[in-house]
């Protein structure tokens, strides 16, 4: 896990928040925090920033209870919400793609569903301390991200939706159209709609160039 830290957060009491329709998970998460936390739980970024809570210190996001895309989704919108936070997953599938997830500034922590109680309480106390909770593959995912920015490739992926950018991911990595569509639990014509959509906006023609556009560029 990763050493570096930053500036400690407060003593003081402190509210943590569990993105997650189920209900049960708060018990057993409730008994793995100091005293001084309290843990609420909210089914959506949305409602979670519409509560009165003052200070918000960490955010974890259930995994278990929504789609992949859902939750990045969620990061996206914590990004542009919530950057003083600290948020991190939890109940990732431990075969569970992490790439696009990893490149969400904000995300500071991951939880996978193998990870026992002992690991979960070092991993809680470590965000809550303001450093940082990945395994060492996950941190080399993010160090491979460091690279000079390009122009105007940039602006052409942020008009990419992120359904899109999941479908150009799972191309590059050489999925047909039908594991694409079982991947993401969508029809094989949808996942040819997206393909067809972002071809047009990346100003590629077929399969192949797409693929030497993401690697270019990505």
């Amino acid at each position: 896990m990763s050493d570096v830290a930053v500036a400690a957060l407060p003593s003081e009491v402190r509210n943590v928040f569990l993105i997650s329709d189920n209900t049960s998970l708060v018990p057993h998460l409730t008994s793995l925090f100091p005293a001084t936390c309290d843990l609420h739980i909210s089914p959506s970024v949305s409602s979670m920033l519409d509560t009165e809570k003052s200070a918000i210190t960490l955010i974890l996001i259930d995994c278990s209870s929504s789609r992949w895309t859902d939750t990045l989704h969620r990061l996206e919108e914590l990004q542009k919400n919530a950057q003083g936070s600290t948020v991190a997953l939890l109940n990732v599938p431990e075969k569970q793609s992490l790439k696009q997830a990893l490149k969400w500034p904000v995300l500071r922590g991951i939880f996978t569903t193998g990870m026992g109680a002992d690991l979960l309480l070092k991993g809680f106390d470590e965000l809550l301390e303001g450093r940082y909770w990945f395994s060492r593959s996950q941190m080399n995912q993010m160090a491979s991200f460091r690279q000079a920015p390009r122009t105007p490739a940039p602006k052409i992926a942020e008009a990419l939706s992120p359904r899109e950018m999941e479908v150009l991911d799972l191309t590059s990595q050489g999925k047909s159209n039908a594991d694409i569509a079982k991947t993401l639990f969508l029809s094989q014509h949808t996942v040819k709609t997206h393909l067809y959509n972002l071809y047009k906006k990346i100003g590629v023609v077929n399969r192949t160039q797409a693929v030497h556009w993401y690697q270019e560029n990505h």
